[in-house]
C-alpha cells in the first residue's frame, strides 16, 4: 500500500532509539524504517545540504549573449529590459538573486535620470527667467 495514501495512524515510525532509550517518533521515509535525519542511507547527502545551508548550488545567469552590454539611455529602455528581465526569471534563464540585484540598480538608474530630468528642466527655467530679465 502506498504510504502517500495511509493517514498518520497508519505510518510507520521511525525506529532509531535516541540516547534516553525513547523511539524517534517521526515518520519513516518511504521504503525505510528511519526517518530522513535518522536513515544511514541519506547521510552524505545531509551532510551536503547542512553545509549549503539550503542555498542553491548554481546561480542562473543569462549567458547566451556574453560580454554584450545593454545601453540604457531613457526611462523607455530601462522599462524594455525590465520586460526582459521578468521574462528570464519566469523562463528559468535567469536566477531570480541576480534579477533582484539587477531590479536594485535599475532603480537607481531610473531615479538617476528622473532627477538629472528634472535639473534639466529647472535649469532651462532658470534661463528663461534670465532672459526676460535682461530684455
Amino acid at each position: 500500500m502506498n504510504t502517500h495514501t495511509l493517514d498518520n495512524k497508519q505510518k510507520k515510525r521511525c525506529i532509531f532509539v535516541k540516547e534516553n532509550g525513547s523511539q524517534c517518533g517521526s515518520y519513516a521515509m518511504k521504503e525505510s524504517e528511519f526517518c530522513y535525519f535518522h536513515n544511514p542511507g541519506v547521510e552524505a547527502e545531509r551532510i551536503e545540504t547542512k553545509r549549503n545551508g539550503g542555498k542553491q548550488k548554481i546561480l542562473v545567469v543569462n549567458d547566451s549573449i556574453p560580454g554584450k552590454l545593454i545601453k540604457l539611455e531613457n526611462p523607455k529602455q530601462v522599462t524594455k529590459f525590465y520586460s526582459k528581465l521578468i521574462n528570464e526569471v519566469m523562463s528559468g534563464q535567469m536566477d531570480l538573486r541576480i534579477a533582484t540585484g539587477i531590479s536594485y540598480m535599475l532603480n537607481g538608474l531610473l531615479k538617476a535620470m528622473e532627477l538629472s530630468e528634472f535639473e534639466q528642466r529647472l535649469e532651462d527655467i532658470e534661463n528663461k527667467i534670465l532672459e526676460n530679465q535682461n530684455n
